[in-house]
């Protein structure tokens, strides 16, 4: 069983402000988290944080503190009985020691076989710590009263980390060390540890299956619902005519790739649309998610995933424009990435597509009669029918892969924050990034709500 924690770079910021203090002295807060159940997994996503004050605290060193527990958990148990939440117990180590004490063993075992035996319901309950440097180490207690450790804490930020007690695997160092020359081996050893979901196979999807397992990505969910056919084999890396024959699903071609290759990194495709339980199901336990899909419908709802299990989210197209008034002549090729945090402006609140084009989008889906008599009315937005080749969309999904890779490896001169959108015109010869700082209007209600998102 993998366990997993997750909040947003926003989230991480207020915990460390408040636990990471000016005096040095240790300080407390408390994690209410909404949990995930899988059958190889659970992963606990932070919904609300609650401080405990200074001010409350009985003793504060650098290396103690006490607190009037009762006082702030039991007005807790029955929010987080009826509503199945988890609540994880966090303090700070100051003085840098990097793990969880004796007395932290012995104080958690105490305060979380209470809360256990108080509340009902599956959900884990657990105790964290964070170091200086904003690191956090989490465990979970399981109903023999064991701590178990949670294997990964992930920050989807401006900055995009992860946490893990668990080592990396070099089984070839010649595959690494090229790598680990540009990005370090810290980055390296994190990649292996890491699941990417693609969602879209072809044109953009690609080259960023390629360059994800080139950089020793751990595993990778490819979804597709769609077949190799002999339109795809100018922009699907590694297709054969063979396959467009054989009418291959294109999600299987990319495992079937990876597999021959003999590299490390697992692989599982996923046969099916966006959104389905099953394709919901696999993109929630992955670590980072990259669209590579340019139906306005398929997009909306991989944000809503993302922000549902807080998840780091790349949103990867080209943009082909045509000159009506010269048939054959484009007026305008864009290259362009979105990186989306969870808690911040989504595709929607930026306007990368109109709210009128994903109704239709919608229609078309859901009711095609109906779509039908609104484009005969002339209702709809219809998009050109001209695709990216190659030279395109590789140029896209090297935009993507770079910026996970600077906002997991940070070796970028301006802030992360500065690169929230990137765009490069091959026509005009430009290349232009900026930030978003207007807050998520859209999707906040989906914030952290896991398999409840559903009900939305």
């Amino acid at each position: 069983m993998v366990m997993k924690l997750r909040m947003t770079g926003k989230q991480h910021a207020d915990i460390t402000s408040h636990v990471i203090t000016p005096d040095g002295f240790e300080a407390g807060t408390l994690l209410i988290c909404e949990p995930v159940f899988r059958e190889e997994s659970m992963i606990l996503l932070v919904k609300e944080i609650s401080h405990i004050p200074y001010e409350a605290c009985g003793i504060r060193t650098p290396v103690s503190l006490t607190w009037p527990t009762e006082q702030y958990l039991l007005p807790l148990y029955e929010y987080l009985e009826s509503n199945g939440l988890s609540l994880i117990i966090l303090h700070s180590h100051p003085a840098g020691f990097s793990d969880f004490s004796s007395t932290d063993n012995e104080n958690d075992l105490k305060i979380l076989s209470r809360l256990t035996a108080s509340i009902e319901g599956k959900q884990p309950h657990g105790s964290a710590i964070m170091l200086p440097d904003g690191e956090i180490k989490a465990r979970v207690m399981d109903p023999d009263e064991k701590f178990i450790s949670i294997d990964l804490v992930s920050i989807a930020g401006d900055d995009i980390k992860y946490f893990s007690n668990q080592p990396a695997s070099k089984n070839d160092k010649q595959h690494f060390i090229k790598s680990e020359q540009v990005f370090g081996a810290g980055t390296t050893d994190i990649m292996q540890l890491l699941k990417a979901g693609v969602v879209g196979c072809s044109g953009t999807g690609s080259p960023a299956i390629e360059l994800l397992y080139r950089n020793h990505i751990g595993h990778i969910v490819p979804v597709d619902f769609d077949k190799t056919e002999e339109g795809n084999l100018n922009r699907m890396l590694m297709s054969r005519a063979q396959d467009a024959h054989d009418g291959t699903l294109k999600s299987e071609l990319y495992a079937r790739w990876i597999e021959e290759s003999g590299l490390p990194t697992k692989v599982t495709p996923i046969n099916d649309i966006l959104p389905s339980k099953r394709t919901i199901e696999a993109l929630a336990d992955c670590d980072v998610l990259f669209g590579c899909i340019d139906n306005v419908a398929a997009r909306h709802a991989l944000n809503k995933i993302a922000t549902a299990y807080l998840i780091p989210y790349f949103d990867i197209g080209v943009v082909i424009k045509e000159n009506k008034k010269q048939p054959g002549q484009l007026r305008q090729v864009l290259a362009r990435c979105h990186y989306l945090q969870p808690d911040q402006s989504c595709l929607l609140d930026r306007e990368a597509f109109s709210s009128e084009r994903l109704r239709d989008e919608n229609f078309r889906q859901d009711s095609p009669e109906f779509y039908k008599k609104l484009k005969e009315l002339g209702y709809t937005q219809e998009r050109n029918g001209i695709q990216a080749v190659m030279t395109l969309t590789m140029e896209a999904a090297v935009m993507a892969l770079d910026d996970f890779l600077a906002r997991l490896h940070g070796y970028r001169i301006e802030a992360n924050k500065e690169f929230d959108e990137q765009e490069r015109s091959f026509t005009h010869g430009y290349y232009e990034h900026r930030s978003h700082s207007k807050k998520g209007i859209a999707l906040k209600l989906f914030l952290a709500t896991g398999d409840k998102h559903k009900e939305l």
